[in-house]
C-alpha cells in the first residue's frame, strides 16, 4: 500500500513537471510570435511619427512623405483608414519580385511582418490595382481587416485614404468578400489587376455579385478600384478582400 502511495505521489509530481514544461513552451511560443510583432509594429509607429514632423515642419509644400522616397525608391505612398490600427507605409518593387516586401520591413530587413506592398501586373496608377497585407495575429498590418465582416463596421469605416507625393486620394468601400486562390468557383479577382476599363463593369459587378458585405450594389464602374487583400485563416488558400472605388 505504502508503495502504491509513494508511485502515485511520484506520478502527481511528474505530470505537475510535465504541466510546466507545456507552459512554458507555450510561453516561449507565445513571445516568439508576439515581441518580433510588437517591434515592427514600434518601427512602423516610428515613421508615422517622422512623417507628423516633416508635415510640421514643411513650409515650401513639400511632401512630408519625400524623404521616405529618397530612403527607399520602392516606397510608392501612404495607406489610412481612420480609426483602425492601418496606417502604413505601401511599397512597389519590381515585377520581377514583386513580393519583395512580404517578408521585409521599410528599410528591407528581414520582418516578420513585412510591409503592405502593391501587388502584380499593377501600380497604384492602374485602373484597378491591389495593396497586400499579412493577417498578423497582434492584429497589426492587415490583422484586423476581417472586420469588414460585419456591416456596421463596414459602413462606420467606408473611406480609405491613400497618399501619394503629389496627391491625397480618398476611396469609398463598397464590399468586402472572401475568395480561394486558385478555386475555379471564385473569380480570379488577383489576374484582373492592370489597365483595361472595358471589364471595370464586369469587374466590379461580380464583386458585388461574391460579396459578403455589400455598402454599394451600384458602385461606379468608370472609377479607379483599389482592393486590399490579406490572408484567412479558413484554409491555407483563403484571402480576404476589401473593394473600393475612387472619389477624389
Amino acid at each position: 500500500m505504502e508503495k502504491q502511495s509513494k508511485k502515485f505521489k511520484i506520478g502527481i509530481v511528474f505530470c505537475g513537471l510535465l504541466c510546466l514544461a507545456l507552459i512554458g513552451l507555450c510561453l516561449c511560443q507565445a513571445l516568439w510570435i508576439y515581441l518580433p510583432q510588437k517591434q515592427e509594429q514600434k518601427q512602423f509607429e516610428q515613421l508615422r511619427q517622422l512623417v507628423l514632423q516633416t508635415q510640421e515642419e514643411n513650409d515650401d509644400g513639400t511632401s512630408p512623405y519625400a524623404f521616405l522616397k529618397e530612403k527607399n525608391k520602392d516606397f510608392a505612398g501612404w495607406l489610412t483608414i481612420p480609426d483602425t490600427i492601418i496606417d502604413y507605409p505601401v511599397m512597389k518593387s519590381s515585377e520581377r519580385n514583386p513580393e519583395k516586401y512580404l517578408y521585409r520591413d521599410f528599410d528591407t530587413n528581414d520582418s516578420y511582418s513585412g510591409t503592405p506592398f502593391v501587388g502584380l501586373d499593377c501600380t497604384d496608377q492602374s485602373d484597378r490595382f491591389v495593396i497586400y497585407g499579412h493577417h498578423m495575429h497582434l492584429g497589426t498590418l492587415f490583422g484586423k481587416l476581417d472586420d469588414y465582416r460585419d456591416e456596421t463596421f463596414a459602413k462606420a469605416h467606408s473611406v480609405i485614404y491613400y497618399e501619394t507625393l503629389t496627391e491625397r486620394r480618398e476611396y469609398r468601400v463598397f464590399a468586402a468578400l472572401h475568395t480561394k486562390i486558385g478555386d475555379e468557383a471564385y473569380y480570379p479577382y488577383y489576374e484582373k489587376m492592370g489597365d483595361g476599363m472595358e471589364i471595370q463593369a464586369e469587374f466590379v459587378n461580380q464583386i458585388v455579385k461574391d460579396a459578403c458585405v455589400v455598402l454599394d450594389k451600384t458602385p461606379p464602374t468608370d472609377k479607379q478600384i483599389v482592393l486590399l487583400s490579406t490572408s484567412s485563416y479558413y484554409t491555407g488558400n483563403d484571402r480576404f478582400f476589401v473593394a473600393a472605388y475612387r472619389e477624389k
